[in-house]
């Protein structure tokens, strides 16, 4: 179900249509698939095929981080840093990509690193 819904979001072999997308993430999510609750927070905070909503990107990428999906743990990092959807906030940020990173997703582990050498309030 994920494989379709990625050839949907990207326009592989397919049209390109996140709406579509969607309906296959969506039933991938509701079998438990982290991956595919990751990739519906995305097109939330994109509005890719559906209205863009922060508050729901974040329910989404939570649930993902609960089934422990790093990449997702990543993007609520992101969030967090950035201030979409939430009040920035550099902890919660950090301790974000630190849960990730403890669970070797090279991305956090990158932005850990990236924040501590250019002294960024991430460090």
């Amino acid at each position: 179900m994920v494989l379709l819904a990625d050839c949907y979001e990207e326009g592989i072999l397919v049209g390109q249509d996140y709406a579509e997308a969607l309906k296959w993430y969506r039933q991938a999510a509701d079998a438990g698939n982290a991956a595919a609750m990751r990739n519906i927070g995305w097109l939330y905070q994109e509005g890719k095929g559906v209205r863009q909503d922060y508050a729901e990107a974040l329910k989404w990428y939570r649930q993902a981080a609960d089934a422990g999906d790093t990449d997702a743990m990543v993007k609520i990092g992101d969030m967090y840093e950035n201030g979409y959807g939430v009040e920035e906030d550099p902890d919660e940020a950090r301790c974000w990509y630190q849960r990730a990173a403890e669970q070797g997703n090279q991305d956090a582990k990158e932005k850990l690193e990236s924040s501590s050498d250019y002294g960024q309030i991430l460090a």
